[in-house]
């Protein structure tokens, strides 16, 4: 296989998926990590993953009566890259997800580096319009306190903490929370936003939420 960096015209690059245009700005042997886009959503959602099992512990400590709201396997190409599912209380509403409580439980299939994750939820964020570079010097650091290198099998939960930030569980174990309400509703739109630059996506999370 050679290890050339694909060409693209700038016309064609503009309207290029995050997930292809990060592969070509890379080194091939860095390029499966890439593609993933840490804890983004990546080009082709598959089908939605069984509704049968139970919240996770960490979720059951955050609030009461999780529901799992939706779900999907995250595909790359030919690589199933995580499985993630949103759990919500029963109040939750899409439109006001930035004022409730809920949980985004990624389960990864591949391994990806803490510089892949935070690298991309920053591109990402700036893409939303919410990182300024004076938040991005001072997002960065509680971006890579939350996210160690991955395995395929590892779990990371994110639970969004309205008016107050965000929790972030690693296997199951508290590894930090942030204080920030403004970098947990920065964070989480990734998904949740309607400017999520992956639609089919956030509508699987989301299902029939109101």
């Amino acid at each position: 296989m050679s290890s050339s960096t694909p060409c693209v015209s700038p016309m064609r690059a503009a309207k290029t998926p995050l997930a292809y245009r990060a592969l070509m700005q890379v080194p091939r042997r860095a390029a499966l990590q890439v593609a993933a886009l840490a804890l983004l959503p990546a080009l082709a959602p598959a089908q939605s993953i069984a509704p049968a099992s139970p919240a996770p512990a960490e979720v059951l400590r955050e609030f009461d009566s999780p529901r799992l709201q939706g779900s999907g396997r995250m595909r790359f190409l030919a690589f199933d890259l995580y499985e993630a599912r949103l759990w919500t209380p029963a109040e939750f509403r899409a439109a006001r997800y930035g004022e409730a409580a809920f949980a985004l439980e990624l389960n990864y299939l591949r391994s990806l580096s803490t510089e892949v994750l935070v690298e991309a939820s920053v591109r990402e964020m700036r893409r939303l319009g919410s990182l300024t570079s004076q938040r991005e010097a001072i997002w960065t650091p509680p971006l890579k306190a939350a996210f160690p290198s991955v395995k395929p099998g590892d779990r990371i939960t994110g639970v969004h903490r309205p008016g107050q930030g965000a929790a972030f569980y690693v296997n199951g174990q508290l590894r930090t929370a942030w204080d920030d309400p403004e970098l947990g509703r920065a964070f989480f739109a990734i998904w949740l936003s309607p400017a999520s630059s992956e639609p089919a996506l956030r509508a699987q999370l989301l299902g029939a939420a109101p």
